[in-house]
């Protein structure tokens, strides 16, 4: 599974059965480190545990959650061809994952819908997981800092996540290494930003994301010293 296309990422984007949990853990190819993989893995299904359970999640139904995860950690076959970072998701309707060719933070998260913001520095724009087009890169930042001073152009999270919902979002780019913590309401666009994560909260770049792709727009998750401003989020909209 080291490569995956852009449907079935949308897939995950999707609406799924509550609640969805999503789990990241760098792991290592080869050594004693191995066997902490395992371990670690053990630790964030603990983790994911507690947050269900905070979720007011019946306790049969953790375990049903849960039960395909905990599998993996004693399935000698599955450690056997390691990979630099692993991704699941698992809610009622899915269990999935992802092996993938780099590493980043290990991070639980349980939700209304899947996190996949970390995935998306893997996703090409032919759909496939791969090292991002630096081409096209350039051209969407070119594009962002021509329409910056107009309309057509926004690095303000409130404007950003409804238009995401909206469609409108042509292209996007997002801070791969850092989060936006708030609440957005679809139903009656109702948006609020923190600082700092609350009980409840999510990533609005995640959001934002997930939504500009299902609507047929470009992202672009990149370190935020690669923005093409200051901001942690920037568009450009559809004219």
């Amino acid at each position: 599974m080291s490569t995956r296309s852009k449907g079935k990422l949308k897939m995950l984007m999707e609406k799924h059965r509550e609640p969805c949990i999503s789990i990241y853990l760098p792991t290592h190819q080869a050594g004693p480190e191995i066997q902490q993989d395992r371990i670690r893995l053990k630790n964030q299904i603990r983790q994911a545990e507690n947050l269900l359970f905070l979720a007011n999640v019946h306790s049969a139904e953790v375990e049903n959650l849960l039960e395909p995860v905990q599998a993996l950690v004693n399935d000698e076959p599955f450690w056997l061809h390691p990979s630099e970072g692993l991704a699941l998701f698992r809610s009622q309707d899915v269990f999935d994952l992802y092996r993938l060719p780099s590493s980043f933070k290990e991070l639980v998260v349980v939700s209304n819908h899947f996190y996949l913001k970390p995935l998306l520095p893997f996703l090409g724009n032919d759909g496939l997981f791969e090292p991002y087009v630096l081409q096209a890169w350039q051209d969407a930042a070119a594009q962002y800092r021509e329409y910056a001073a107009t309309r057509r152009a926004s690095n303000d999270v409130r404007k950003i996540v409804p238009a995401a919902y909206d469609g409108r979002i042509e292209s996007l780019f997002v801070a791969s290494d850092q989060e936006q913590w708030g609440t957005f309401d679809p139903a009656t666009y109702t948006i609020h930003v923190h600082r700092e994560a609350k009980f409840r909260d999510e990533d609005l770049l995640d959001l934002a994301a997930a939504q500009t792709l299902l609507h047929g727009g470009s992202v672009y998750a990149v370190e935020r010293a690669n923005m093409p401003d200051t901001a942690l989020v920037a568009a450009v909209f559809r004219s």
